[in-house]
């Protein structure tokens, strides 16, 4: 893997580059770009909200939260959508050539970005790179640079119903049977998305390699601090002052059970989509009043079974853990 080199400003760099008043030979600066992936419903707002709420006070400790690829405010502003869009990653169809000549721009973009800003440390995040699409425009955007995939991992019987809670939260007409069942039938037969997480790494590291992917379990037992200290700490940066000890918020909380199941009785009626975004917004704006969602122990044994063999290998492969264990979180 190539490493993007700059070069060094003699004036501006004497204090990093240890130069002195003589013309400064020291002249290849490396940048690590770091690509948060996801996955969804792992956390990946708050990490992103973190982020982009201190970018300024990043930028002083020379890691860069590009204005590159960020999306507009109606467009989740806070998180790197129009990259992820531009270069093929999105929900609907795209041009292949014109991604490709977007990865040309973009990267242009960046480029600028990082000379403009001397950034050490650069990180990207936007969950639709977990989407099964083309991998050529991004190989294109990331060409010479040194890049780390970042990427939490969910168990599958833990993060459909997280995936169903959000789905009944923003689309107005279901396409799955009723229930939290249909809908894991529903989302298994999705070719949008790859079909199981190991499919998804060995795309990525078609691109940038398996030894630069870095993988976490979504789980308290897995991760080494809270998640925002975590996520630093996965990618090998050290957490900046600014975010040292701060709690991630919780976003995008998943109402529970009895709520979930009367908002999907809205969802299937024929009024209005007003009326509908109307009461969700009451849904999720009134006290909890019951358990959260959960598979049935027949679905669940269904489910980690059908995913067994791809954990242990994901361990195996992009954790170097031998054992074959990647989820330590009881069943």
């Amino acid at each position: 893997m190539w490493t993007f080199t700059l070069p060094v400003d003699t004036e501006k760099n004497k204090g990093d580059t240890g130069c002195s008043d003589r013309p400064c030979t020291k002249h290849l600066v490396t940048r690590m770009i770091y690509l948060h992936i996801g996955i969804n419903k792992t956390g990946s707002s708050s990490i992103q909200n973190a982020l982009h709420d201190t970018r300024q006070a990043l930028r002083r400790d020379r890691v860069l939260y590009p204005e590159t690829g960020l999306g507009t405010p109606n467009e989740g502003h806070g998180y790197h959508y129009l990259l992820s869009k531009k270069l093929g990653f999105a929900n609907f169809k795209t041009d292949p050539d014109e991604c490709l000549a977007n990865a040309e721009t973009l990267r242009a973009e960046l480029d600028r970005e990082i000379a403009e800003t001397r950034a050490r440390s650069v990180i990207f995040s936007s969950e639709f790179f977990t989407l099964r699409r083309n991998m050529e425009p991004v190989r294109r955007f990331l060409d010479g640079l040194d890049v780390r995939v970042v990427v939490y991992l969910r168990r599958h019987d833990l993060w459909y119903p997280s995936l169903y809670s959000q789905a009944l939260k923003s689309v107005v007409n279901p396409r799955w049977e009723p229930g939290l069942e249909g809908y894991v039938e529903w989302a298994r037969k999705s070719k949008a998305g790859y079909p199981s997480f190991g499919k998804m790494l060995d795309a990525w590291s078609d691109v940038v390699g398996a030894g630069n992917i870095r993988v976490r379990a979504f789980e308290k037992e897995s991760m080494k601090h809270d998640l925002i200290e975590d996520f630093f700490d996965l990618c090998g940066i050290r957490v900046p002052a600014c975010l040292a000890g701060r709690p991630a918020p919780t976003i995008n909380k998943a109402p529970d059970a009895e709520k979930l199941a009367a908002l999907e009785e809205v969802k299937r009626t024929s009024v209005s989509e007003a009326a509908k975004r109307l009461v969700v917004n009451a849904f999720l704006s009134s006290k909890s009043t019951g358990g959260q969602l959960q598979m049935s122990p027949e679905l669940q044994q269904e489910i980690l079974e059908l995913h067994s063999e791809d954990y242990a290998r994901i361990a195996r492969v992009y954790l170097g853990n031998r054992s074959g264990v990647l989820f330590r979180q009881p069943i």
